[in-house]
């Protein structure tokens, strides 16, 4: 995420608890997630924690906005959340290469900061 530090400012100044789940261990993420009632992540394995949230918490998933000929999104975090109870929302984000093809894993991002502020609120 190419605005990564100001994404985290807006989080932080709402509230929000900043986690580096790869650095932390099992236990410790899973009592994060126990706690958690809104979550704000980009697309990754990471929102699988979403098993542990309490029912009816929200989940901001940050995914590269795809080109016109392409699949929008991989909908496994969005299936995962309606079959646990809660609500998930995309917060696409534009991508630094964008007539290439998408691809979660390497694409450099920058977050649309107004469109987070209206999602966090």
């Amino acid at each position: 995420m190419l605005n990564e530090d100001q994404v985290t400012e807006k989080l932080k100044a709402g509230g929000y608890y900043i986690a580096e789940l790869e650095k932390l261990p099992w236990a410790e993420q899973v009592n994060i997630f126990r706690h958690c009632r809104k979550l704000v992540a980009v697309h990754g394995a990471g929102l699988s924690n979403a098993l542990f949230m309490p029912r009816g918490s929200a989940m901001i998933e940050i995914y590269p906005k795809s080109r016109g000929d392409e699949p929008g999104t991989n909908p496994c975090y969005q299936t995962l959340c309606g079959d646990l109870g809660h609500h998930h929302v995309y917060l696409f984000a534009a991508r630094e290469k964008p007539d290439s093809k998408p691809d979660f894993h390497s694409d450099n991002m920058v977050v649309d900061l107004a469109g987070l502020d209206a999602l966090v609120r």
